[in-house]
């Protein structure tokens, strides 16, 4: 039996309780259990900072009203599900200022009970849309991320998009219009100094990380002038699920010690269903392979995407829930062989060909 397995699982051993620096530690529950152990983050990143497998995600994406289920942001939906993640054995918390959830997860590890010190906050500036960018901006926009988490840092701070940025939202010179080649670069590489700066306050303010989300190739080669090789982001978060994920960044990934994190892992059941018919629960393959490991097809999904080598950020509100998820990270959950996870590549083996199942907006188009 063949195994495809991420290099990632290589980088620390894990035995009870991870001691980091500045009086921070990562249980193993936190880890999702003692198969797969938190990731040592490497480039932009302060020493001894270890990033959870398994993170709960609390993006709401199109569903926003108050009678629907998936509203991350209606009142208590995300306060509730963080509580139970802690309680679970949850670790690590995705969030962005833009998804309108980081009061309530503010609250709720607040209530918890559970020392900041082991919850491991993922954040990002921008918005959505990637309107906002620039260097001041992003110190501001950082500013509003603590308030709202009633925390001094977080512990790793994500460029939410690479623009291109709205003039209307930022003053800076450097987001004000392209370059002469008709890309945002030096936009980029004046948001990249503020993400620095950030990172050198530490837990003062700042992060004990810095990275991107949605960066392609050519955007996060556009960082290489001010990051040089070591001031590299440490993460960088794509989509990725069964309909759509973009495998040719994870050689880069590599090459540079970038940590690959998907969101969507489940490709927003609420939001991608209705849109292009496709569901985690009917597909075939995956149900199949279910059946196969005697597992379910959300954790088929997720552990696919694990030995893939990218970190997961199921959007999961219950502790049944939540359990599975952390489940396929310990080392009591059977790896999947060669032949399934090729069976899951082929699934949307081309997501760039027609029709395009995706979540968010393809970053490829972003100049």
């Amino acid at each position: 039996m063949m195994v495809r397995v991420s290099n990632l699982w290589s980088a620390v051993v894990v035995v009870g309780v991870l001691s980091g620096v500045d009086g921070h530690s990562v249980s193993a529950s936190g880890s999702g259990g003692l198969g797969l152990p938190p990731v040592l983050l490497q480039n932009a990143a302060a020493s001894g900072v270890y990033m959870p497998q398994v993170g709960l995600g609390t993006g709401s994406y199109a569903n926003n009203k108050p009678s629907d289920p998936a509203c991350w942001s209606c009142p208590n939906v995300t306060y509730n599900a963080v509580l139970s993640w802690l309680k679970v054995g949850g670790r690590r918390i995705d969030t962005a200022l833009c998804y309108q959830t980081e009061d309530q997860i503010g609250r709720a590890i607040k209530d918890s009970g559970v020392p900041r010190s082991e919850i491991f906050i993922t954040s990002k500036v921008t918005s959505c849309n990637g309107s906002a960018q620039g260097y001041n901006e992003t110190l501001i926009q950082q500013a509003q991320n603590l308030q709202l988490l009633q925390t001094t840092y977080v512990d790793l701070l994500l460029i939410h998009w690479p623009g291109p940025p709205s003039k209307d939202a930022t003053k800076d010179p450097a987001c004000q219009a392209p370059d002469a080649d008709g890309r945002w670069g030096s936009c980029r590489r004046a948001t990249w100094r503020a993400m620095l700066k950030l990172l050198a306050d530490g837990t003062n303010g700042g992060s004990r990380a810095v990275g991107v989300s949605n960066f392609e190739r050519d955007h996060l080669m556009d960082l290489m002038p001010v990051a040089g090789a070591k001031g590299m982001p440490s993460v960088n978060q794509m989509e990725v699920h069964p309909w759509w994920h973009d495998d040719a960044l994870i050689p880069m990934h590599r090459s540079f010690g970038i940590v690959g994190n998907g969101y969507a892992p489940f490709a927003a059941p609420d939001f991608i269903g209705s849109k292009w018919n496709v569901s985690i629960t009917a597909d075939a393959t995956l149900t199949k392979i279910a059946t196969e490991t005697g597992t379910s097809n959300w954790q088929v999904s997720l552990r696919w995407q694990l030995q893939k080598g990218w970190l997961v950020n199921p959007r999961s509100a219950t502790a049944s829930h939540q359990i599975d998820d952390l489940a396929v990270a310990t080392a009591s959950y059977t790896p999947l062989t060669e032949e399934q996870m090729s069976r899951i590549d082929a699934i949307h083996a081309l997501p760039r060909v027609a029709p395009v199942r995706k979540v968010c907006p393809d970053p490829t188009q972003r100049k």
